[in-house]
């Protein structure tokens, strides 16, 4: 029997494209679902596989997704775990909202052995994911020693150390933790303050934000066809889950990052305010990511060009928005009435202005609903159109909608 994923045949061409395909009947936006995928294919990986850079890097990841009530983050995580479900037994999966010891003790039951394959020498590992549809009670009550441990998660530190009551100091060895979060505006407002933002923690986060759901479907059920792709996503995450060893990268790979990252430096991206820190390690998430997008296509652990051009698109059309995740941070006292005005225009596409101003007349009066419309139209998000019976409002700016990898 082959002992390797490199033996075994994949059924699928790509895992993340084809995991679109298979939940594209479902409301979620296309950004939140690549991301679930994206989080889902760091957790069947674990620590078995790993990244030289000037150190090793592995390909956990921090994912929350963002966005207001029913915008259907839940639901986008939902689809990632039923592909999980069936490798509930050997890919580990914590407790809904566990403690921080709760957390450390299911991490270090979570012992796995890792043979290398160039070398045969055997190793253990704790890797675990937390899946987290209500982040804020991940969280809870921000407790520092947490939010700090979380930081020396993310780099999967060969050994962590921490103190116990009744044991004293206890070792966890090659730890690796990926999280996959979902949150409102508000409520990671209750979760980190504007000093925290682009500090230790957050700068290690992408923040995956929707403003809606990305359609609206009454009848949100699989087709016979994406139900055989399903499958097909359960049968290629397990040979995902195989792999083991270390990336190769193709020269022409090396060529593309140095021109990227001498770019991001010089150039870096315009996210907002605070993100200065994650611009920093911009370049960690990029090397994370790109082993996630090779591994989606087969498993020989060789990173190509594609793989990373693509992982570069990706970062780029979720940073676009990312600023967004906070915006119960800024001082404008009607900027949820705001966002609440702009979903309601993403859904129906066209409305007259009299329609939308009655649907928020508890929450605005005519003339802020005026200077908000207003400012959504110099912001290129509408257009107005006057006609007979009125100012009819177009949507012409879909940031909910994602993209096409």
């Amino acid at each position: 029997m082959p002992s390797s994923a490199k033996e075994l045949p994949r059924k699928l061409d790509d895992w993340l494209q084809t995991f679109l395909l298979a939940t594209d009947y479902a409301e979620p936006c296309e950004l939140f679902r690549m991301w679930v995928g994206v989080s889902v294919i760091a957790a069947a990986l674990e620590r078995k596989v790993w990244y030289q850079w000037d150190d090793q890097l592995f390909p956990n990841m921090y994912v929350i997704l963002v966005g207001p009530p029913a915008s259907r983050k839940g639901t986008a995580m939902r689809l990632g775990r039923e592909i999980l479900s069936p490798y509930d037994e050997s890919i580990k999966l914590t407790s809904d909202a566990p403690t921080m010891q709760a957390l450390i003790e299911e991490m270090r039951a979570a012992k796995g052995t890792l043979t290398n394959p160039e070398t045969g020498e055997e190793s253990e590992h704790c890797s675990v994911t937390a899946f987290c549809p209500e982040l804020h009670i991940f969280f809870r009550d921000c407790d520092p020693m947490f939010l700090s441990a979380l930081c020396d998660w993310f780099d999967s530190r060969p050994v962590w150390t921490y103190s116990t009551r009744g044991h004293g100091k206890e070792k966890i060895i090659n730890m690796y933790f990926n999280l996959l979060g979902a949150t409102t505006p508000q409520h990671l407002k209750n979760v980190m303050d504007l000093n925290a933002i682009g500090g230790g923690l957050s700068s290690r986060m992408i923040f995956v934000y929707a403003g809606a759901r990305g359609k609206v479907s009454a009848f949100p059920f699989a087709t016979p066809e994406q139900d055989t792709l399903k499958e097909g996503l359960i049968h290629d995450l397990g040979m995902i889950h195989l792999m083991r060893g270390q990336f190769r990268i193709t020269d022409d790979v090396l060529e593309f990052y140095s021109n990227w990252y001498h770019n991001s430096v010089e150039n870096p991206p315009n996210i907002g305010y605070g993100f200065e820190h994650y611009i920093d390690r911009r370049a960690t998430h990029l090397h994370k990511l790109t082993m996630i997008v090779s591994a989606s296509r087969n498993s020989d652990l060789t990173i190509e060009l594609e793989d990373m051009q693509r992982a570069v698109k990706m970062l780029e059309e979720t940073e676009k928005y990312m600023a967004q995740a906070f915006s119960s941070l800024g001082r404008y006292e009607l900027y949820d009435v705001l966002q609440r005005i702009m979903r309601d225009i993403a859904i129906y596409k066209k409305i007259m202005f009299k329609d939308l101003y009655t649907m928020h007349v508890q929450d605005v009066s005519p003339k802020q609903m005026a200077e908000i419309v207003e400012g959504l139209s110099k912001m290129g998000c509408i257009n107005q159109v006057s006609t007979k019976g009125g100012t009819e409002i177009h949507f012409v700016k879909n940031p909910e909608k994602g993209f096409k990898s």
